[in-house]
C-alpha cells in the first residue's frame, strides 16, 4: 500500500510538471500569435526561441492550442460519445456471480458483457 501510494504520488507530481510545462509553452504560442496577428515585432523573452515557438504555433490546432489538465483526461470524451463498459467475471464464476454480471449488465448502460473463460489480460484489451 505505501510503495502504491509512492508509485502515485510520484506520477501525480510528473503530471503536474508536464502541464505547467504545457502552459508555458502555451503561453509563448499566445503571445507570439498576438504578435504576429498585429503586425508587432516578437516580445523581447521571445526572441532567443522564436524559430521554435514558431513551427510549434505552425503546428498547433484548437486542440493543442489549449492547455489541457491531466485529471480530466478520463472524461475528455465524455461529451462526444458514450463511454463504452465491459463486465467480465473472474475464469470460472459461480452462478452467483454469473447472475450478478447479467444484472450489472442490464443498469449500466452501454455495456457489453464477457465471460473471461481463458482469455488473458491483453485479450480482453483486444476485446474492448
Amino acid at each position: 500500500m505505501i510503495r502504491r501510494n509512492i508509485r502515485l504520488r510520484k506520477d501525480y507530481l510528473y503530471q503536474k510538471s508536464q502541464e505547467l510545462k504545457e502552459r508555458s509553452a502555451q503561453d509563448k504560442r499566445i503571445k507570439m500569435q498576438h504578435a504576429l496577428d498585429n503586425d508587432k515585432a516578437v516580445p523581447t523573452e521571445l526572441r532567443k526561441e522564436r524559430d521554435a515557438v514558431a513551427h510549434d504555433l505552425e503546428l498547433a490546432d484548437k486542440n493543442t492550442m489549449v492547455a489541457r489538465s491531466h485529471i480530466d483526461d478520463e472524461y475528455e470524451e465524455a461529451k462526444y460519445r458514450n463511454p463504452k463498459v465491459l463486465i467480465t467475471t473472474s475464469r470460472s464464476p459461480s452462478q452467483r456471480l454469473t447472475t450478478f454480471q447479467k444484472e450489472l449488465k442490464l443498469i449500466i448502460p452501454n455495456a457489453t458483457r464477457v465471460n473471461r473463460g481463458g482469455y488473458v489480460l491483453k485479450d480482453l484489451v483486444k476485446i474492448c
